[in-house]
């Protein structure tokens, strides 16, 4: 429970955000004595929310490591709390140079362009007639868009679309053409999918460019089946001259680069384009990440955050740090809160990522080329520890298995069902990780390493080149001391370096016969970067719609997600306990508190002779007699009670992982995936067998200090619907309790990134049917009526769910049909939200 000294704590801060909102929100003074309005807030925690928004060079300086502290930009939170918060973010702001326009021109190589666009071995392929293809019309590239514009889609039947080969024999297509300046250039390709069937899901992209000491290939892996009528962003790459010219290529095969056959189906090549981005001021060294939105660039949005919804890149930890900051600044607002379903949450582990610290020597140099080395480990690079599995040539084992592994195939062999390379990258000496490509590279950093006690050695293999032929190397990450363990502000581990001879006598490179040692026990030393609650959803190359290292192994996971909104039935003494939810015994959402008013079940009907209404716990009802400003911000940054973290009253911390403990206990089925962690200021009592707050050393434990996780789908129409049936039941009440009912206004604000992935539809989703509950709510009569707005943060701009919610909604002025706020980055997200507290629930209009 809190002490007596934090009430006052909380009551100075509320202070401080109402004189700073006071500046802000400057409409507040019209509202006058009005009654102020309700607001209940619904706030996406789906999977998807772990990701990344969009950030294109517009947003973006470039920095080759967003946590090394050298050359990244502005941090939003201002200098002070950036230094306090988020120390591995930089604050410098980044100036860009106005661009070039004569310097801005996309160039377009079409497969009908025999001069720069080739096909290996043997003769060019029949084309596909019949299908689309482009035609480019010269216009100003805008790369906030995810396509080319100015490109035209073209039925045609003339035999001139795209090339394409079947997937039974190796083929590539190759797309040449030095560019006309050195510097960043974004990359796109153009196919057409449309219905076919036959089209690869992992066609193989490799962009050729020179780095101003070797040449080196950026590799992505491309769902082709997926349907296409545009450019689609590729990678943003840093062409360098080599002599007097840039060399630059694209190259479409369905193999790798070993010529084995790996794609499922076909390959389609039509056209790629290069478009240079605006030059950086000359005393940049910066080369991929971004700045204002403080993330990796991301044109189209959906790319992965490393360290997931603990990461400041994430769009689950932006919505939070906007939304507490916004509803700090906003008195006067009657606030309830929900979020989508999640049954049987569970957090089954945590990752920590670690810094080599910028004193680290190079223990080895790997050859790279004729000329050029590589040192490892390279000081600011980051490395993943924990949670894995032993693995060795045959991939995974069983050991240990909750949590990201190497491998989740023992298939080794290419073009066969189930096979899947980038399972396997860096795993065994058959699939090293090639030290030019930077996926494969960032794939063995990512893998956990040492286990979940940091003592289990974990092997990786690499490989560099030398003209056409490789040399293979592996590297051990082992166990230091005792002294060291994860969790802390340094760590040390020890690795061995050795150079494989033959890997078809020795195909695990552990005999002593074939294989030299290179580096014994070298010692590496790390700084922590975060702890994290990694979330992957599949394995690609591609770095965008969530593709990652690892597939389908999610730390935080959850059951019954297209269910609607989150009720208060997740605990084992509430009335309603779901009998779905297996860990109702120690459920880490936050518990119910009976209101003497009732309970609440948003799904249910009220229990006699009880209301199910107005208590409150996961869902928030709102309330006249409460305003819910301090629960709310107890929701988004659950630090900001007392409790383990933090004192009360420092900054908020958004993340996740930082309120559970490290590991599971015995109690907690290690061994199976029913494990999970409980809270960090819970330890097990062995008498009388409870779980309780520990009292050595002495911590405040509060129970609201329960942090969301995003791990599920986005029920839109469900999420509509429970409220709808909540709020019927509740206005019931609310009309005769509440004496201010009728000039109060009401709304309902959607944050969420996403469209309707649950009550899905052709060619709309259900809740762009009249009669959806939006539009029910919306056609009330004016004192009952709720007004719905949507901020679909980092969402196509072409959003149906959001679009028709926001229409129904009748969130334009005097209560016409409105249209959702579509923010790409952090700064536009605060901005839409405040909008709408200020101008529309203040000002009465958008």
């Amino acid at each position: 429970m809190k002490t007596s000294v934090e009430p006052k704590k909380l009551a100075a801060r509320q202070l401080l955000y109402a004189l700073l909102g006071f500046l802000t929100f400057a409409p507040l003074a019209a509202h006058g004595d009005s009654a102020p309005p309700y607001v209940f807030v619904v706030l996406d925690t789906s999977g998807s929310m772990n990701w990344t928004p969009v950030c294109t060079h517009l947003d973006a300086a470039a920095d080759i490591d967003p946590y090394d502290g050298v050359c990244t930009s502005a941090c939003p939170l201002g200098d002070e709390t950036c230094a306090r918060v988020c120390p591995e973010v930089g604050c410098t702001e980044y100036a860009e140079a106005p661009p070039d326009p004569a310097a801005m021109t996309p160039i377009v190589i079409d497969n009908k362009d025999t001069a720069n666009f080739s096909f290996s071995p043997g003769s060019m392929p029949t084309q596909r007639t019949g299908r689309q293809h482009y035609a480019h019309v010269s216009d100003t590239f805008d790369d906030t868009d995810s396509y080319l514009p100015g490109s035209v889609v073209l039925n045609d039947s003339l035999g001139d679309s795209a090339h394409y080969t079947v997937k039974t024999a190796a083929r590539s297509f190759t797309f040449n053409r030095p560019l006309d300046h050195a510097g960043l250039w974004h990359v796109y390709a153009f196919w057409y999918s449309g219905t076919s069937s036959t089209n690869a899901t992992n066609t193989r992209f490799e962009i050729n460019y020179f780095d101003g000491a070797v040449n080196r290939t950026q590799v992505l892996q491309v769902d082709q089946k997926e349907p296409r009528q545009a450019f689609v962003y590729l990678a943003t790459v840093d062409f360098k001259a080599n002599g007097g010219t840039v060399p630059a290529s694209v190259v479409v095969r369905n193999t790798n680069e070993l010529n084995q056959l790996i794609a499922d189906g076909d390959i389609v090549a039509d056209a790629v384009a290069f478009v240079p981005v605006p030059e950086k001021p000359p005393e940049s060294v910066c080369l991929s990440t971004g700045y204002t939105c403080r993330q990796p660039l991301c044109p189209a949005g959906g790319c992965m955050a490393p360290m997931a919804g603990d990461d400041p890149t994430s769009k689950f930890f932006q919505v939070k740090q906007a939304l507490y900051e916004v509803v700090a600044g906003s008195p006067g607002v009657h606030l309830g809160f929900g979020s989508f379903e999640q049954d049987n949450a569970r957090v089954r582990f945590k990752h920590w990522s670690y810094r080599v610290k910028a004193s680290q020597p190079a223990l080895f140099n790997f050859q790279d080329g004729p000329s050029a080395t590589i040192p490892f480990p390279r000081p600011g690079s980051i490395d993943v520890f924990g949670t894995g599995a032993p693995y060795g040539t045959t991939g995974r084992t069983t050991t240990d298995n909750n949590g990201f592994h190497c491998a989740t195939s023992t298939n080794t062999n290419p073009g066969t069902a189930g096979f899947d390379e980038n399972q396997l990258v860096g795993c065994m000496p058959a699939f090293p990780a090639d030290a030019r490509d930077p996926w494969e590279m960032a794939r063995v950093r990512s893998v956990p390493k040492l286990g979940k006690g940091g003592n289990v050695t974990t092997s990786f293999f690499v490989r560099t080149w030398t003209g056409p032929t490789f040399q293979v190397y592996r590297i051990d990450w082992k166990y230091y001391s005792a002294a060291t363990r994860l969790g802390q502000p340094t760590f040390r581990a020890l690795i061995d370096i050795y150079r494989c001879f033959n890997l078809t006598a020795d195909p695990a490179c552990t005999s002593s016969a074939y294989r030299q040692m290179l580096v014994n026990n070298g010692l590496i030393d790390y700084e922590l970067v975060g702890e994290q609650i990694p979330y992957e959803l599949t394995a690609g190359r591609n770095g965008i719609v969530g593709a990652g290292f690892f597939e389908n192994q999610y730390s935080g996971t959850a059951d019954n997600t297209c269910e609607g909104l989150e009720p208060n039935e997740d605990w084992f003494f509430s009335p309603t306990t779901a009998t779905d939810d297996a860990f109702a015994t120690y459920p880490f959402k936050h518990p119910p508190l009976l209101d003497g008013r009732g309970d609440f079940d948003p799904a249910g009907a009220p229990l006699s002779p009880r209301k199910t209404v107005f208590d409150r716990g996961d869902f928030l009802p709102l309330d006249w007699l409460d305003d819910n400003h301090a629960t709310v911000a107890r929701y988004l940054a659950p630090n900001d009670a007392a409790g383990y973290s933090t004192p009360a009253g420092s900054y908020p911390d958004y993340r996740i992982g930082t309120y559970f403990h490290d590991d599971n206990l015995s109690v907690d089925s290690p061994t199976t995936l029913d494990r999970r962690l409980r809270l960090r200021d819970d330890v097990y009592q062995s008498s009388p067998g409870v779980w309780a707050p520990t009292a050595n050393p002495p911590l405040a434990y509060d129970p609201n200090q329960r942090p969301l996780i995003a791990s599920g789908s986005t029920p839109l129409l469900a999420s509509a619907t429970d409220f709808r049936n909540w709020y019927q039941v509740w206005k019931t009440y609310a009309q005769i309790e509440d004496p201010s009912w009728a000039e109060r206004k009401k709304y309902l604000l959607f944050i969420t990134d996403g469209d309707e992935t649950c009550d899905t539809g052709s060619p709309a989703p259900p809740i762009c049917n009249s009669g959806n509950p939006i539009d029910l709510l919306a056609s009330a009569p004016p004192q009952d009526s709720v007004a719905t707005f949507v901020v679909a943060f980092a969402t196509p701009y072409d959003n149906v769910a959001a679009t028709c919610m926001a229409a129904y909604g009748k969130s334009g002025p005097g209560g016409t049909p409105g249209v959702p706020a579509l923010p790409r980055t952090y700064r536009e997200l605060k901005q839409s939200i405040e909008d709408f507290f200020n101008t529309v629930v203040f000002g009465g209009s958008p």
